[in-house]
Protein backbone atom coordinates (compact mmCIF):
# COMPACT_ATOMS: atom_id res chain seq x y z
CA UNK A 1 0.00 0.00 0.00
CA UNK A 2 1.25 3.47 -0.91
CA UNK A 3 -0.31 6.81 0.08
CA UNK A 4 0.36 9.77 -2.24
CA UNK A 5 -0.21 13.15 -0.59
CA UNK A 6 -0.70 16.33 -2.64
CA UNK A 7 1.16 19.58 -1.94
CA UNK A 8 -2.11 21.19 -0.79
CA UNK A 9 -5.69 20.24 0.05
CA UNK A 10 -7.35 17.61 2.22
CA UNK A 11 -7.61 14.82 -0.36
CA UNK A 12 -5.02 12.12 -0.91
CA UNK A 13 -4.64 8.99 -3.00
CA UNK A 14 -4.16 5.46 -1.72
CA UNK A 15 -2.68 2.88 -4.10
CA UNK A 16 -3.17 -0.69 -2.92
CA UNK A 17 -2.28 -4.16 -4.11
CA UNK A 18 -5.24 -6.51 -3.93
CA UNK A 19 -4.73 -10.25 -3.65
CA UNK A 20 -7.64 -12.53 -4.50
CA UNK A 21 -10.00 -9.57 -4.54
CA UNK A 22 -9.47 -8.56 -0.91
CA UNK A 23 -10.00 -4.84 -0.33
CA UNK A 24 -7.50 -3.42 2.19
CA UNK A 25 -9.21 -0.01 2.27
CA UNK A 26 -11.79 -0.99 4.88
CA UNK A 27 -9.04 -2.29 7.15
CA UNK A 28 -7.02 0.89 6.68
CA UNK A 29 -9.84 3.27 7.58
CA UNK A 30 -11.01 1.07 10.43
CA UNK A 31 -7.50 1.29 11.87
CA UNK A 32 -7.39 5.08 11.38
CA UNK A 33 -10.69 5.42 13.24
CA UNK A 34 -9.41 3.20 16.04
CA UNK A 35 -6.26 5.31 16.43
CA UNK A 36 -8.31 8.51 16.34
CA UNK A 37 -10.50 7.28 19.21
CA UNK A 38 -7.37 6.53 21.25
CA UNK A 39 -6.03 10.03 20.59
CA UNK A 40 -9.36 11.58 21.55
CA UNK A 41 -9.42 9.60 24.79
CA UNK A 42 -5.89 10.79 25.61
CA UNK A 43 -6.93 14.38 24.83
CA UNK A 44 -10.01 14.12 27.07
CA UNK A 45 -7.91 12.73 29.90
CA UNK A 46 -5.36 15.56 29.48
CA UNK A 47 -8.11 18.18 29.58
CA UNK A 48 -9.66 16.60 32.67
CA UNK A 49 -6.26 16.67 34.38
CA UNK A 50 -5.79 20.31 33.36
CA UNK A 51 -9.17 21.29 34.80
CA UNK A 52 -8.40 19.45 38.00
CA UNK A 53 -5.15 21.40 38.35
CA UNK A 54 -7.02 24.68 37.87
CA UNK A 55 -5.86 25.49 34.34
CA UNK A 56 -8.02 28.10 32.65
CA UNK A 57 -10.49 26.83 30.06
CA UNK A 58 -9.07 29.18 27.43
CA UNK A 59 -5.76 27.35 27.59
CA UNK A 60 -7.36 23.98 26.88
CA UNK A 61 -7.33 22.99 23.21
CA UNK A 62 -10.18 20.57 22.39
CA UNK A 63 -9.31 17.57 20.27
CA UNK A 64 -10.58 17.73 16.71
CA UNK A 65 -11.77 14.37 15.44
CA UNK A 66 -10.39 13.05 12.16
CA UNK A 67 -13.10 12.20 9.64
CA UNK A 68 -12.33 10.25 6.48
CA UNK A 69 -14.53 9.49 3.51
CA UNK A 70 -13.17 7.30 0.77
CA UNK A 71 -14.30 6.46 -2.74
CA UNK A 72 -12.65 4.56 -5.55
CA UNK A 73 -11.22 6.85 -8.21
CA UNK A 74 -12.24 5.95 -11.73
CA UNK A 75 -9.79 5.87 -14.60
CA UNK A 76 -12.14 7.33 -17.19
CA UNK A 77 -9.86 6.67 -20.16
CA UNK A 78 -9.41 3.03 -19.11
CA UNK A 79 -13.16 2.67 -18.60
CA UNK A 80 -14.00 4.29 -21.95
CA UNK A 81 -11.64 1.88 -23.73
CA UNK A 82 -13.30 -1.13 -22.10
CA UNK A 83 -16.80 0.06 -23.00
CA UNK A 84 -15.80 0.98 -26.56
CA UNK A 85 -14.07 -2.36 -27.18
CA UNK A 86 -16.51 -4.57 -25.27
CA UNK A 87 -15.96 -8.19 -26.24
CA UNK A 88 -18.55 -9.58 -23.85
CA UNK A 89 -21.07 -8.18 -21.40
CA UNK A 90 -22.72 -10.09 -18.57
CA UNK A 91 -25.82 -8.81 -16.79
CA UNK A 92 -26.31 -10.25 -13.33
CA UNK A 93 -29.34 -9.87 -11.05
CA UNK A 94 -29.21 -10.91 -7.39
CA UNK A 95 -31.73 -11.34 -4.61
CA UNK A 96 -30.77 -11.69 -0.95
CA UNK A 97 -32.38 -13.09 2.15
CA UNK A 98 -31.27 -13.32 5.81
CA UNK A 99 -28.77 -15.99 6.71
CA UNK A 100 -30.29 -19.01 8.50
CA UNK A 101 -27.64 -18.42 11.19
CA UNK A 102 -29.37 -15.18 12.15
CA UNK A 103 -27.93 -11.72 12.58
CA UNK A 104 -27.51 -9.16 9.83
CA UNK A 105 -25.58 -11.41 7.46
CA UNK A 106 -27.24 -11.96 4.11
CA UNK A 107 -26.91 -14.76 1.62
CA UNK A 108 -27.67 -14.77 -2.09
CA UNK A 109 -30.89 -16.67 -2.54
CA UNK A 110 -31.02 -16.41 -6.33
CA UNK A 111 -28.85 -15.13 -9.17
CA UNK A 112 -29.95 -14.55 -12.77
CA UNK A 113 -27.01 -14.32 -15.18
CA UNK A 114 -27.43 -13.26 -18.80
CA UNK A 115 -24.52 -13.42 -21.26
CA UNK A 116 -24.92 -10.70 -23.91
CA UNK A 117 -22.73 -11.79 -26.79
CA UNK A 118 -24.44 -10.25 -29.81
CA UNK A 119 -23.98 -6.61 -30.75
CA UNK A 120 -27.51 -5.53 -29.77
CA UNK A 121 -27.09 -6.78 -26.23
CA UNK A 122 -23.63 -5.29 -25.82
CA UNK A 123 -24.76 -1.86 -27.03
CA UNK A 124 -27.86 -1.89 -24.83
CA UNK A 125 -25.90 -2.88 -21.72
CA UNK A 126 -23.06 -0.47 -22.50
CA UNK A 127 -25.47 2.45 -22.83
CA UNK A 128 -27.11 1.52 -19.52
CA UNK A 129 -23.70 1.37 -17.84
CA UNK A 130 -22.76 4.77 -19.25
CA UNK A 131 -26.00 6.25 -17.91
CA UNK A 132 -25.35 4.82 -14.43
CA UNK A 133 -21.81 6.24 -14.50
CA UNK A 134 -23.04 9.69 -15.49
CA UNK A 135 -25.61 9.66 -12.68
CA UNK A 136 -23.04 8.40 -10.17
CA UNK A 137 -20.56 11.13 -11.04
CA UNK A 138 -23.34 13.69 -10.71
CA UNK A 139 -24.03 12.43 -7.16
CA UNK A 140 -27.59 11.40 -7.95
CA UNK A 141 -27.38 7.64 -8.38
CA UNK A 142 -30.74 5.86 -8.50
CA UNK A 143 -31.59 3.21 -5.93
CA UNK A 144 -30.48 -0.37 -6.52
CA UNK A 145 -34.07 -1.45 -7.17
CA UNK A 146 -34.38 1.31 -9.76
CA UNK A 147 -31.22 -0.04 -11.37
CA UNK A 148 -32.79 -3.51 -11.52
CA UNK A 149 -35.88 -2.06 -13.14
CA UNK A 150 -33.90 0.00 -15.67
CA UNK A 151 -31.67 -2.88 -16.76
CA UNK A 152 -34.61 -5.30 -16.81
CA UNK A 153 -36.59 -2.94 -19.08
CA UNK A 154 -33.62 -2.48 -21.45
CA UNK A 155 -32.97 -6.22 -21.73
CA UNK A 156 -36.68 -6.94 -22.04
CA UNK A 157 -37.08 -4.47 -24.91
CA UNK A 158 -34.43 -6.43 -26.84
CA UNK A 159 -35.93 -9.82 -25.99
CA UNK A 160 -33.16 -11.00 -23.64
CA UNK A 161 -35.52 -11.51 -20.68
CA UNK A 162 -39.23 -12.22 -20.45
CA UNK A 163 -41.66 -9.70 -19.02
CA UNK A 164 -41.50 -9.79 -15.22
CA UNK A 165 -38.49 -12.14 -15.20
CA UNK A 166 -36.33 -9.68 -13.24
CA UNK A 167 -39.06 -8.72 -10.76
CA UNK A 168 -38.13 -9.28 -7.12
CA UNK A 169 -34.40 -8.91 -7.61
CA UNK A 170 -32.58 -6.37 -5.44
CA UNK A 171 -29.32 -5.69 -7.26
CA UNK A 172 -28.17 -5.51 -10.87
CA UNK A 173 -24.61 -5.33 -12.19
CA UNK A 174 -22.96 -5.27 -15.59
CA UNK A 175 -19.60 -6.99 -16.09
CA UNK A 176 -17.79 -5.80 -19.21
CA UNK A 177 -14.67 -7.39 -20.71
CA UNK A 178 -12.66 -5.96 -23.61
CA UNK A 179 -10.67 -7.87 -26.20
CA UNK A 180 -7.32 -6.76 -24.70
CA UNK A 181 -8.07 -8.19 -21.25
CA UNK A 182 -9.48 -5.13 -19.52
CA UNK A 183 -12.62 -5.62 -17.47
CA UNK A 184 -14.88 -3.81 -15.04
CA UNK A 185 -18.13 -4.26 -13.14
CA UNK A 186 -20.65 -1.43 -13.00
CA UNK A 187 -23.66 -0.99 -10.72
CA UNK A 188 -25.83 2.08 -10.08
CA UNK A 189 -23.81 3.01 -6.99
CA UNK A 190 -20.36 1.54 -7.47
CA UNK A 191 -17.49 0.99 -9.88
CA UNK A 192 -15.62 -2.21 -9.22
CA UNK A 193 -12.28 -2.95 -10.85
CA UNK A 194 -12.00 0.49 -12.48
CA UNK A 195 -8.39 1.43 -11.86
CA UNK A 196 -7.86 -2.16 -10.78
CA UNK A 197 -5.57 -3.45 -13.48
CA UNK A 198 -4.70 -7.10 -14.14
CA UNK A 199 -0.95 -7.36 -13.67
CA UNK A 200 -0.04 -10.99 -13.07
CA UNK A 201 -1.48 -14.45 -12.52
CA UNK A 202 0.85 -14.89 -9.56
CA UNK A 203 2.22 -12.29 -7.17
CA UNK A 204 4.32 -9.78 -9.12
CA UNK A 205 7.38 -7.97 -7.87
CA UNK A 206 6.93 -4.54 -6.26
CA UNK A 207 8.56 -2.85 -9.25
CA UNK A 208 6.38 -4.68 -11.78
CA UNK A 209 3.22 -3.69 -9.92
CA UNK A 210 3.99 0.02 -9.58
CA UNK A 211 5.42 0.20 -13.10
CA UNK A 212 1.90 -0.67 -14.30
CA UNK A 213 0.24 1.92 -12.06
CA UNK A 214 2.69 4.82 -12.46
CA UNK A 215 1.64 6.04 -15.95
CA UNK A 216 -2.00 6.38 -14.90
CA UNK A 217 -1.91 7.70 -11.34
CA UNK A 218 -1.39 11.39 -12.09
CA UNK A 219 -4.17 11.42 -14.69
CA UNK A 220 -6.61 9.62 -12.41
CA UNK A 221 -5.80 11.85 -9.43
CA UNK A 222 -6.21 14.95 -11.59
CA UNK A 223 -9.75 13.84 -12.51
CA UNK A 224 -10.52 13.79 -8.79
CA UNK A 225 -9.06 17.27 -8.27
CA UNK A 226 -5.86 15.98 -6.65
CA UNK A 227 -2.41 16.87 -7.93
CA UNK A 228 0.33 14.42 -7.06
CA UNK A 229 3.75 13.99 -8.60
CA UNK A 230 4.39 11.07 -10.91
CA UNK A 231 5.34 7.81 -9.24
CA UNK A 232 8.86 6.46 -9.72
CA UNK A 233 8.59 2.65 -9.51
CA UNK A 234 12.32 2.22 -8.76
CA UNK A 235 12.12 4.73 -5.93
CA UNK A 236 9.06 3.02 -4.45
CA UNK A 237 10.78 -0.37 -4.69
CA UNK A 238 13.64 1.07 -2.64
CA UNK A 239 11.29 2.54 -0.04
CA UNK A 240 9.37 -0.67 0.47
CA UNK A 241 12.45 -2.87 0.46
CA UNK A 242 13.88 -0.62 3.17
Amino acid sequence: MLIAFPSAGDKFVVVTETIRGRDPMKRLFSRLQELDLKRKKASDEAQAAARKSGEKASQQVPYRRLVFRYAQAADNAYLSDILAEAKSVTAKFKRYEPSPRGGDRQVVSRTLTIELRDERGKIAARDTGKRWLKQMRGDHSPSRKTGVSELGDVLGSHGFVDEGETDGYEEATLSVASSDGGRTTIAVDTLRDVFTYPVSDGRPSVYYYYDKVAPRLSAVAREEGIRVRKLNPKEIEGWLDG
